[in-house]
């Protein structure tokens, strides 16, 4: 049972391989600082709705075990791929907002749209990720 204190321990990245039963794949890694460092185990789930009241986040009754897998690679990868993409992703607009905060005669305003814009583009990756999977659930049903 995967489970973390101030974003160190394990817990559930990824979801692969929809069945129109509403099962999936998902990778159980062990994260630092919410980071996934390394994969644990993969197993199939299915969301146990009463559980975790339907809410996106899952408590510990928030999904059933129906079978322990073999490391599922294809989602390894992906999740690898997307973590440090993302990580990557943040740190330019970091680097790209901090730098539009040097001149000192931005108004109001522009410092709303600069701030508004930061925070879009940093959940941007988030919102595509979301999509893929939307579609991806359609597909399996």
């Amino acid at each position: 049972m995967p489970s973390s204190f101030n974003g160190i321990g394990s817990t559930f990245y990824g979801v692969r391989n929809w069945r129109p039963d509403g099962s999936y794949c998902t990778t159980e890694w062990f994260i630092f600082v919410n980071y996934p460092i390394f994969p644990i185990k993969s197993l199939r789930v299915v969301r146990n709705l009463k559980g975790d009241g339907g809410t996106y986040f899952y408590d510990k009754k928030g999904y059933y075990v129906l079978e322990e897998l073999p490391l599922n690679k294809m989602q390894v990868l992906s999740t690898y791929l997307f973590s440090n993409l993302w990580l990557a992703w943040g740190i330019c607009m970091m680097v790209l907002f901090f730098r539009q905060l040097v001149p000192a005669e931005l108004g109001a305003f522009m410092m709303f749209a600069l701030v508004l814009g930061f925070l879009f583009a940093a959940c941007l990756p988030y919102l595509l990720l979301n999509y893929f999977r939307l579609r991806a659930m359609a597909k399996a049903r």
